[in-house]
């Protein structure tokens, strides 16, 4: 059984959006099967709710020893932009993002430490025993492209990209996947000229108030996060504006799996 190693948040703890890593298994072993080769792949996540990049390196060298995957893939970043744009607003949520990630008061969540945490961990992966690396690109903080949020999102997109093409001069192994754009383009097929609204800095208790509806309404109430989504005229982002629906599953399954096979024949259905 080869090990597929993925280093996460809650995205890929699958808590409060839509599940993508079993599609993204089974999608590798029915290439494999399809293609004659032997071998099964199984998921492993290093992810936690609220995990920044920090905390992923943290428990990388251990994960990556235990385990040691036929393939990484690396989809963090999401909480380091959050916890940047809290602290511009002085949210409470800042205390409350430090206390469940367990990240001491001295850190300081920008773009320095982002690239310095994510460049290490991406440097211990690409040396592990993995034959391929694939660094996946933030997805939006709301669905208005413009926004300071996910101007600030690009930001740490770009610095994904720079540090996967770093790194790949050096070991030969790491892809980027271009999850962000995708979306975007996703999103501008869709209607370019529409409104939408801003994502906002909110308080803590309106978070977790719509993390919380959202995660009811599709565990109690059967509700697809697309049709949460639709209902507060969103596509790819359920109510919480963070967390992505079924849309935007089938769109990150397709783009890690093009980028680890280097093919365009992934079928986007199974979600």
């Amino acid at each position: 059984m080869e090990k597929v190693l993925c280093f996460g948040d809650s995205h890929t703890v699958e808590s409060w959006g839509a599940r993508w890593v079993k599609t993204f298994e089974k999608q590798m072993n029915d290439k494999a099967t399809k293609s004659g080769a032997k071998e099964n792949y199984t998921c492993v996540r290093v992810c936690g709710d609220g995990f920044q990049t920090f905390n992923n390196l943290r428990d990388s060298e251990e994960a990556l020893k235990m385990n040691k995957p036929k393939f990484v893939v690396i989809m963090v970043g999401t909480n380091d932009v959050l916890d940047f744009l809290w602290r511009e607003s002085n949210s409470p949520m800042v205390k409350l993002h430090a206390n469940q990630t367990k990240i001491s008061k001295e850190y300081i969540s920008n773009i320095d430490s982002f690239t310095k945490d994510y460049r290490e961990l991406v440097k211990r992966a690409a040396e592990s025993s993995a034959e391929k690396l694939v660094c996946v690109s933030l997805s939006p903080l709301g669905e208005d492209l413009n926004s300071h949020a996910n101007e600030t999102v690009r930001k740490y997109c770009d610095t994904i990209l720079e540090i996967a093409e770093e790194q790949n001069k050096k070991t030969g192994n790491v892809v980027y996947a271009g999850f962000n754009e995708n979306l975007k383009d996703h999103l501008l097929s869709m209607d370019p000229k529409r409104k939408l609204k801003p994502f906002q800095v909110e308080s803590t208790a309106k978070i977790m108030m719509q993390m919380g509806g959202a995660k009811i309404q599709n565990k109690c109430c059967f509700q697809s996060y697309d049709a949460i989504a639709r209902r507060n005229g969103r596509t790819i982002l359920s109510k919480d504006n963070i967390h992505i629906t079924e849309t935007a599953a089938r769109i990150l399954v397709s783009t890690i799996m093009n980028s680890l096979y280097d093919d365009t024949v992934t079928q986007l259905n199974g979600l």
